[in-house]
């Protein structure tokens, strides 16, 4: 009887394991994600950044200014029919006057929900690309 009852606790554990958390997002490697660099100004590049985010159907959860020359905007998408949903950390930081890395970090909130989409960098970068002409 104690061993049936361990097999699904074990199981939920597995599961639960590869859980992306806000924290988890947060406090990953500034190095972690998706990384281009941007030819234009670091403001238009973070404000660019906002509303690309919104754009690929994501909510923003979270905006954190690290340093005078980094922020993080982390955004979710929602659990659906098919997925228990995906965090998206998106950072940015200025390199020089002219230029500014972007790099997009994703994550599902459940590690073993292959339906879910995965990597949000190329909508994600391509939407900063067209925000900023």
């Amino acid at each position: 009887m104690r061993k049936m009852l361990s097999l699904p606790i074990v199981l939920i554990l597995l599961l639960l394991m590869g859980c992306a958390t806000i924290g988890t997002m947060r406090n990953a490697s500034l190095d972690e994600g998706v990384p281009r660099i941007f030819t234009a100004s670091f403001d238009r590049v973070l404000k660019a950044t906002r509303e690309a985010v919104i754009q690929s159907g994501l909510q923003i959860e979270e905006v954190n200014q690290i340093d005078n020359q980094t922020w993080i905007i982390i955004g979710k998408k929602d659990v659906s029919a098919w997925s228990w949903g995906e965090l998206v950390r998106v950072t940015v930081q200025k390199k020089s006057k002219s230029e500014t890395l972007v790099r997009v970090f994703t994550k599902r909130r459940l590690a073993t929900n292959f339906t879910a989409k995965g990597d949000y960098s190329r909508s994600i970068l391509s939407s900063i690309d067209l925000n900023l002409r």
